[in-house]
């Protein structure tokens, strides 16, 4: 992909999320769904003092809520494409030391090293992803904790299948080889998430409202969105409501 492209492709997720983050905590309810189970996760290594926290992609700090709750570190790196997240995470901690860097985690130089790197459904966003769980892991300090999720190739796919656009989504193996000879896999596994909406126009508010589809660049005429609206009807109605599945993947690691 060309660097005017991949620059291009930041800047509007950039933008769309940054028009979701008044609405993304009442409607992101997937996405708390896989907070609680990233915690869960963290919660088997019996670990939950840190020296050092990196956190990729805080957003609204829904995912920093929790583990400043759960976790305590004498230093909290957090960071986000948006610069107005800081706002919004601040509120996460009182007494801990804490600093915002703001800009593309791919592009990012984070300083030193840390005890535990974390991040809740924001890899799938990058250009590489497998780049940059191997540069991360590097600044893992010896039994560092990598803890993360992404999202398989059931994603979204309603969406998909009916406007024939989406994100290129992930299987289990590919997740797998991104992962570094000098981690250690403690747990790796999919889930289904399929929520109900009572209509497609409503599926179609939650996405705004969360922004996840934040490199759709549609727009909609009234016959299209008609379209859409029967389709999605015709095929993913169940009980009265229509479905919107969520896949997410869940790596939690540690480096050897």
């Amino acid at each position: 992909m060309k660097i005017s492209n991949v620059n291009s492709k930041k800047t509007l997720i950039q933008q769309r999320f940054s028009k979701a983050l008044s609405s993304y905590n009442e409607h992101a309810v997937a996405q708390q769904h896989i907070h609680q189970r990233l915690i869960q996760l963290l919660q088997q290594t019996g670990r939950s003092s840190f020296n050092r926290i990196l956190e990729i992609g805080c957003g609204t700090g829904g995912f920093t809520q929790q583990l400043s709750t759960f976790c305590t570190s004498q230093e909290w790196i957090v960071n986000d494409l948006c610069d107005e997240c800081i706002i919004k995470v601040a509120a996460c901690f009182s007494n801990q030391s804490w600093q915002y860097l703001p800009g593309d985690a791919e592009q990012l130089s984070f300083p030193g090293t840390f005890d535990m790197v974390a991040s809740a459904s924001v890899i799938q966003w990058f250009t590489a992803p497998h780049d940059f769980i191997n540069k991360i892991t590097s600044q893992l300090n010896s039994k560092g904790i990598l803890l993360l999720n992404t999202f398989g190739q059931k994603n979204l796919h309603e969406i998909k299948f009916v406007t024939g656009k989406g994100l290129a989504y992930f299987s289990l193996e590919e997740v797998r080889k991104w992962i570094s000879p000098s981690l250690d896999i403690i747990y790796l596994q999919d889930e289904e998430i399929k929520l109900l909406f009572p209509t497609p126009l409503h599926v179609l508010k939650h996405l705004k409202y969360t922004g996840v589809t934040g490199t759709n660049t549609n727009m909609w005429t009234r016959s299209m969105l008609k379209r859409f609206c029967d389709e999605y009807v015709d095929r993913y109605s169940l009980n009265s409501n229509v479905t919107l599945t969520y896949h997410p993947i869940y790596l939690l690691a540690r480096r050897r």
